[in-house]
């Protein structure tokens, strides 16, 4: 797992996620077949203005599914949703 990681257990899986800086949060979301560790760069710039989060989609990168067969894409765009406030209420 990438240093400094973190998991957020759901109902549909274990999700792998970066979180840097304080203040209001900014979600990063990669694009297919990539992960959370694109937006390294990004988060050292900006972790000092924002909370940044950069969550690993649904079977990518260090998240793993619950059996289920959908990603974060098309039928499971709900669990950005959920994945971004079950992260957010950890800081709470």
């Amino acid at each position: 797992m990438a240093q400094g990681a973190q998991v957020c257990r759901l109902a549909f899986g274990r999700v792998a996620y970066v979180e840097k800086g304080e203040g209001p949060a900014a979600l990063f979301i990669h694009g297919w077949s990539l992960n959370g560790y694109q937006w390294r760069g990004a988060l050292d710039r900006l972790h000092t203005q924002r909370r940044c989060i950069a969550p690993d989609m649904m079977s990518m990168g260090w998240t793993e599914n619950a059996g289920r067969t959908g990603n974060f894409t098309g039928d499971s765009s709900g669990d950005v949703r959920t994945t971004a406030r079950q992260i957010a209420d950890r800081r709470r």
